[in-house]
């Protein structure tokens, strides 16, 4: 039985058109051209309807084997500085989506997707762009971290006379659907401890979290802690930070030293340690799936009647998780 070569079954789209092209300039159709293809290329054969469109082109003189450019597509050469923008627009909005990048740098959707996956190596966990591998540094970074708030879990667990009291801070970008069947986002800055919600914060539409807006947000945040709960703000507060560039800022470090607070560092491009994504985020994604607003509003409200409804149990369950992660 003879078998035909490896390379001629997966041969590329180009080499199967410029067969079309022969294959047309002979005469022959197109319907018999697409079986003489399937027999030689088998599954890796271009599709009927495929086949048939470039015999037409070629029957009308078409002689080049390249796609046409897109309408509206950009030609816009990758270079450093625009890898290296598009690399800030990410370290500043980890949630950031390619068709926002799109929007925001005047680039096209493939372009921006090459960069982010080719030329930066990123990837998504938890709905936020990671680096597709960590360095070992970063490795180490992250076990040292695990390891470090392991032992004080284990510590503090048994000093029941003064119990740990810890926040979460979480950023949450939702689509909703208007009247208009236009797509729009809500971004949503979320704090919490053992008991329940302390602060949620809806950004407006357009705006981005900021180190201003972030000491703004710290403000309110103690604000609602020395009215839901008395006593927490003298029991000391510990507030989770990652390395996104608001938590950085030297004017957030000296507000969260003015306050008394403690910063528990996060590790670096470690969603999945972060109970605000892997436990908050996905079952109010999920919830609020195939919901359509009339409003940004609404979604607001939509939001918080959510967290009201949770038991009493769940942002505990969520820190319980931590542990196990």
């Amino acid at each position: 039985m003879c078998c035909r070569p490896t390379s001629v079954m997966e041969a590329g789209k180009e080499e199967q058109r410029s067969v079309a092209r022969f294959l047309t300039a002979e005469g022959v159709g197109g319907r018999e051209i697409r079986r003489r293809m399937s027999v030689v290329y088998g599954e890796h054969s271009m599709s009927r309807s495929r086949v048939l469109a470039w015999h037409k082109r070629f029957r009308e003189g078409r002689v080049s084997l390249q796609d046409d450019a897109r309408p509206g597509q950009a030609h816009r050469v990758i270079t450093p500085d625009v890898i290296a923008a598009l690399d800030g627009h990410i370290l500043a909005n980890r949630r950031i989506n390619v068709e926002e990048i799109s929007l925001l740098m005047a680039i096209s959707h493939g372009s921006i997707h090459a960069i982010v996956t080719k030329h930066l190596l990123y990837r998504k966990i938890c709905a936020q762009w990671v680096p597709h591998q960590l360095t070992e540094e970063q490795k180490t970074q992250r076990m040292a971290a695990s390891l470090g708030h392991l032992q004080r879990y284990h510590e503090e667990e048994e000093q029941t006379a003064e119990p740990a009291v810890e926040t979460r801070e979480f950023s949450l970008t939702e689509e909703i659907q208007n009247r208009t069947h236009k797509f729009r986002k809500v971004m949503m800055t979320f704090f919490f401890d053992s008991k329940g919600p302390l602060l949620v914060e809806f950004l407006e539409h357009g705006t981005t979290v900021s180190a201003q807006r972030y000491e703004d947000t710290l403000q309110k945040l103690r604000r609602a802690i020395k009215s839901k709960c008395p006593g927490m703000l003298s029991n000391g507060i510990i507030i989770p930070h990652d390395n996104a560039r608001p938590h950085t800022a030297n004017s957030v470090r000296n507000t969260l030293q003015r306050f008394g607070w403690e910063v528990l560092q996060h590790p670096p491009y470690s969603p999945d340690l972060s109970p605000c994504d892997f436990h908050f985020f996905g079952d109010l994604k999920g919830d609020i799936r195939g919901h359509r607003f009339a409003s940004d509003e609404d979604v607001c409200g939509w939001v918080k009647l959510w967290f009201r409804r949770q038991p009493t149990s769940f942002s505990m369950d969520g820190l319980d998780r931590l542990i196990f992660q």
